[in-house]
């Protein structure tokens, strides 16, 4: 009995569980209210940002009714989602810049019912601005900025206060004074003297891009606003632009010391132009124009709601100074924060276009500048689908029947393909996107953008003697893979090879002429992508000779003649019976015959002989062998002879030389210095006229900035972090050891080439001088590649840069190279 619960707790328990019965429904519904409530608001706001959206993505279209709509229906869901609609409006702002005409129409439409709602909204811009610029989001900055100065069309802002705003942002560069030379004696200054003056030049380079970026960015809005800024403060827009066009003049030459690096075609070609002054050309010209643009690129839609938003009342932009400090500008990428050329293939005076129905534009009009932006604005938002991309970049096309915007598509996306400077990795990515875009363009209209493409080309190929080295691997990559995909067809008979070299005049120097090189790494890419025979169909004959021999192997141990070939038939034998790896080693060591060097180079070719059927065969060989050959590869003349067996067998098949070579780094048989070592040897200067080289050079650089991981090695535990940490440390010393080394092995390959080219200059009395040194150009082309490519990791390694480029005085044009690339990564 005493074990027994007591009754009323019993009774006092049954209540409470009726109780929280009910409690529990009280709360159900209340939570369900909630949700219903949350599902409602978060449908609101969707639903928002959707038709904010459409409003952006509106190109070519009458944008009125939309936004007297869109206006009317944001009003009434004001009062409880006034935040939430801020943040939606500077996100779509943020995808869709160029129309920002649209949205702030849209704001200038509720300020008039809402006064209040302008204020907030202008407020809400200007701190989003100011935060954009302090953590260095230049692009929502430059848009926010295009917003505001829609606003001032608008009614909501003054005209005077917008004005005064902008003179904020100018006021740093305004008030940059003279830049001193810098004429001291660097032998009379110590070292802590030097470290100052170096940290000085550093730190005012930050700021001349800073600068530079701020005058862009200015100019930038001022076709939105200009009208409107001339109408109502003449005299003090004038006084703008004369600042600006100072501050233009005065830095043109600094900013353009870096423009031979940067350029396309190293001609000077005048259709490539530093991004500031184009800029500033096209704005001259908008202003001798009467801020009109002739064929109504800019969107206007306030024009239609003139009287309604005349009557609103305006506000003034607060008071501020540019925020300290602004992040340091990045050279990586081609962006109004480092000095990069605006690029361009079709000239209006050479198209022809001008005669028929359609006009293509001056290359430095305020309407290629308005057209770019549209276009960028497409590609930025889809270029990862590339039918979505070229189905809206057509559109737009189609919405300005009167312009050739279809010259300016191939124009931009190709443009974007060879930017300088590019990360290789974005490299590659470009490449693929704009190329996979241009290959949709040419499905969607196969009577027009396949003619607009090879007129490109054309151009492309005319001027190939001066294109920047940097751009070859990219132009050839593309080209290539667009051909691949029509079949390869192409009007092979207008190049005219025999039009840059006379017949049978293909000597050692005039195999290096650029467009020879051009045609001969294209070929190459073609056969990679299909098969000798076919490609030997579709080429001309003038340009077979270019093609060589059928990439097939050749196992040079079939002559029983050399030394080496009775033990290269007793390795076939234990090879093609799948012997154990201790057979073959007792063959190697039993043979008296010949050196260590000689067995290592008849082992590497019966393995490539055997493994030619296909890349599993051979690297199911190297697996099998991987302990033997790691032996064999104990010094670096051992792994010369390795990679020597692997080219002399594969001699015309510039592709599994990369492979291979790539497979023995990886399986760890082959250091990375070895492969830069062989390559820069004065036995393979030739060879370094071929993409496969460079491609090979890079490959390997990645693999020792990103080494394989162990994943035996990712535990948790702390020894095992150490121990990263140190891999880490080791990686970073061997990527700095073997940046330099290039560096260094560029530096002497190229001194001793001069030196070579000086001795037949004396021998010729003369006449080797006046021939173009194609080779030294084109060494020299892949120098600066190499510089810009790996740009982020010399930045860390600027002082040895300078040390070896004063060591290398002798070398005129690669100490320049140096100092240039010095000045542009500071």
């Amino acid at each position: 009995m005493a074990n027994l619960p007591k009754k009323t707790n019993l009774g006092k328990r049954r209540r409470r569980s009726h109780d929280d019965v009910h409690d529990d429904d009280v709360r159900a519904q209340m939570g369900s209210a909630k949700r219903k409530h949350r599902d409602t608001t978060d449908m609101l706001l969707e639903d928002i940002h959707n038709r904010l959206d459409k409003l952006g993505s509106q190109r070519g279209q009458t944008v009125e009714p939309s936004l007297d709509k869109l206006a009317t229906f944001l009003i009434d869901k004001m009062d409880k989602n006034k935040k939430d609609i801020f943040g939606i409006l500077m996100k779509s702002l943020q995808h869709h810049p160029m129309q920002s005409a649209a949205y702030a129409t849209l704001v200038g439409l509720i300020n008039v019912e809402r006064f209040e709602f302008g204020g907030e909204a202008l407020q809400f811009t200007v701190l989003h601005l100011l935060e954009q610029m302090r953590t260095g989001d230049w692009e929502t900055t430059r848009s926010l900025l295009w917003l505001l100065a829609g606003m001032v069309n608008v009614n909501v802002i003054t005209a005077g206060s917008f004005l005064q705003f902008l003179n904020f942002l100018m006021k740093p560069c305004i008030m940059v004074k003279k830049e001193e030379s810098l004429n001291i004696k660097r032998e009379l200054l110590d070292e802590r003297e030097m470290t100052e003056l170096t940290s000085k030049q550093q730190s005012d380079t930050g700021l001349q891009r800073r600068h530079d970026w701020l005058v862009y960015t200015v100019l930038s809005c001022l076709p939105l606003v200009g009208h409107e800024l001339n109408e109502k403060k003449e005299s003090a827009f004038n006084a703008l632009l004369d600042a600006i066009q100072l501050y233009v003049n005065k830095t043109t030459q600094r900013r353009n010391l870096c423009a031979p690096f940067l350029r396309v075609w190293n001609s000077g070609d005048p259709l490539q132009v530093e991004c500031l002054d184009v800029l500033w050309q096209q704005i001259h010209h908008l202003h001798n124009d009467g801020w009109m643009d002739k064929y109504q690129l800019l969107q206007r839609p306030f024009i239609a709601f003139d009287s309604r938003l005349s009557e609103a009342l305006n506000h003034k932009l607060p008071q501020f100074e540019t925020p300290d400090p602004i992040p340091v500008c990045d050279s990586t990428t081609p962006s109004p924060l480092s000095s990069w050329m605006v690029f361009r293939i079709f000239d209006f005076q050479e198209t022809g276009l001008n005669d028929e129905a359609q006009y293509l534009p001056d290359a430095f009009s305020i309407e290629r500048h308005l057209i770019d932006g549209e276009l960028n604005e497409i590609f930025k938002l889809h270029h990862l689908n590339a039918k979505k991309c070229a189905h809206l970049l057509i559109e737009f096309a189609q919405s300005k029947p009167d312009i050739a915007i279809r010259h300016c598509i191939v124009e931009c996306l190709l443009g974007k393909m060879l930017q300088l400077p590019l990360d290789q990795m974005d490299q590659k990515v470009m490449t693929i996107n704009c190329g996979a875009i241009l290959i949709e363009l040419s499905k969607l209209q196969p009577n027009i953008m396949p003619g607009i493409i090879r007129e490109s080309v054309d151009i492309f190929y005319r001027k190939m003697p001066t294109m920047n080295v940097m751009c070859f691997d990219r132009f050839v990559n593309w080209f290539s893979h667009y051909l691949s995909n029509f079949r390869y067809e192409w009007n092979w008979h207008e190049w005219n090879i025999n039009s840059i070299l006379p017949p049978n005049c293909l000597n050692e120097n005039t195999q290096r002429h650029p467009t020879i090189i051009f045609v001969r790494e294209l070929i190459k890419k073609l056969l990679r992508l299909s098969y000798y025979e076919r490609i030997e169909q579709v080429l001309p004959e003038q340009m077979i000779q270019f093609m060589g021999v059928a990439p097939l192997p050749k196992f040079k141990y079939m002559n029983k003649m050399l030394s080496g070939s009775t033990l290269a038939n007793d390795l076939l034998i234990a090879l093609r019976h799948k012997s154990s790896p201790s057979i073959v080693v007792h063959i190697l060591e039993t043979n008296k015959s010949v050196g260590d060097l000689c067995k290592i180079d008849v082992l590497m070719q019966c393995i490539a002989h055997l493994g030619c059927k296909s890349f599993t065969h051979v690297f199911l060989l190297f697996s099998k062998y991987l302990s033997e050959l790691k032996y064999l590869a104990s010094s670096e003349n051992a792994q010369h002879a390795m990679l020597n067996a692997i080219y002399e067998i594969w001699i015309h098949n510039d592709q599994l030389k990369l492979v291979l070579t790539e497979k023995l780094l990886r399986l760890g048989i082959i250091d990375a210095k070895y492969i830069i070592s062989w390559f820069f040897a004065p036995a393979q200067k030739n060879e370094l006229t071929k993409i496969y080289v460079w491609e090979l050079i890079h490959v390997t650089m990645r693999f020792i900035k990103s080494p394989p991981t162990n994943n035996a090695k990712t535990t948790a535990t702390s020894a095992m972090a150490i121990m990263d940490i140190d891999m880490d440390v080791d990686t970073e010393k061997t990527l700095r050891f073997l940046l330099l080394d290039v560096v260094q092995r560029f530096f002497k390959i190229l001194s001793l080439h001069q030196q070579t080219r000086r001795f037949a200059t004396n021998e010729t009395g003369g006449r080797e001088q006046l021939v173009p040194d194609y080779w030294h150009d084109w060494v020299m082309g892949r120098f600066q590649e190499f510089l810009f490519i790996y740009l982020l990791d010399f930045r860390k390694l600027r002082d040895n840069l300078k040390n070896i480029a004063e060591k290398a005085e002798e070398c005129h044009s690669f100490a320049k190279v140096i100092h240039t690339f010095i000045s542009f990564n500071t």
